[in-house]
């Protein structure tokens, strides 16, 4: 072991290729299901910014549940929120927050210009024959799945991957708590549409895009570094996020002393990122 430990090039070059691999095998997933149907779990959303509770719900996803594959797709036009961020930051910070976890990132919404049920067919037509995919959500998704939109989305997936969300107990300010779940609903919901509804227990954290737009002061609490590092960047999107909440103009966050040369002038550049717990190449795209 080389007395340098972290700050040695061979550590930062295996953490790299290690995060590699990981894509890589994500890769291979996407051509080889080992003669079975492939199948892929679904992750769709503004992620306006990503967090870590997307992440954690994707790489939980990805490692406890019967998927080949985890895909996050971005919405390119979101019918009803009209102020997101632009699609290619959203996409970057997709890919920064899933780097080296195999969670691949589709911009197959830029293409088709839609989302959900049509969304869903074009992706599924970028897998070999007999794919099946498996939706990733919230179990919000109970409220509008009776809807003509949730009733088309049914029609292009094999099931449902469902994290219970938690929501506040009580009156408390600081205590939250799974809502409770109507089994017999969903009983009903895999009889009538004869799909999979697989339910995710335990809890994961109470995260959500808004609570970064409206802590300004803490916002980085709530995403996974890289994309902190990409929004120190570019104040003028976290601007943009925190007047979106009516909360003013937000101060440009100061960059962290040990994120020292990353995403600072470069423009189509990779950039090597260095500090005591990764090692990657980012990609930046300023403007």
């Amino acid at each position: 072991t080389c007395s340098l430990g972290s700050h040695c090039e061979c550590h930062n070059l295996f953490l790299l290729t290690r995060a590699r691999a990981m894509d890589m095998a994500a890769q291979h997933n996407h051509l080889c299901s080992h003669g079975r149907p492939l199948v892929v779990g679904v992750m769709g959303g503004a992620f306006n910014p990503i967090h870590l509770g997307h992440v954690l719900l994707a790489v939980t996803v990805r490692e406890t549940k019967p998927v080949d594959e985890v895909v996050v797709v971005p919405v390119f036009k979101h019918p009803v929120k009209a102020d997101l961020l632009p699609f290619e930051d959203r996409v970057e910070m997709c890919r920064l927050a899933v780097l080296g976890t195999g969670v691949q990132v589709s911009t197959v919404e830029q293409r088709i210009g839609e989302s959900n049920a049509a969304m869903l067919r074009a992706l599924k037509a970028e897998y070999p024959p007999g794919t099946q995919l498996l939706w990733i959500c919230g179990d919000d998704v109970f409220d509008w799945i009776d809807n003509p939109k949730g009733q088309a989305m049914l029609r292009e997936v094999d099931g449902l991957i469902v994290q219970r969300r938690l929501c506040r107990a009580g009156d408390t300010n600081d205590t939250f708590d799974k809502s409770p779940a109507d089994s017999g609903r969903i009983e009903d919901i895999r009889q009538r549409h004869g799909i999979k509804v697989d339910i995710i227990f335990g809890k994961l954290p109470h995260l959500s895009s808004s609570l970064v737009r409206s802590s300004p002061a803490i916002w980085r609490a709530y995403l996974p570094q890289l994309v902190a590092f990409y929004l120190d960047a570019r104040p003028q999107l976290l601007e943009r996020l925190v007047e979106e909440c009516g909360e003013g103009p937000a101060e440009a966050p100061a960059i962290r002393p040990n994120a020292v040369g990353i995403i600072e002038d470069c423009i189509g550049d990779e950039v090597t990122q260095t500090n005591s717990s990764r090692s990657v190449i980012i990609r930046c795209h300023q403007g």
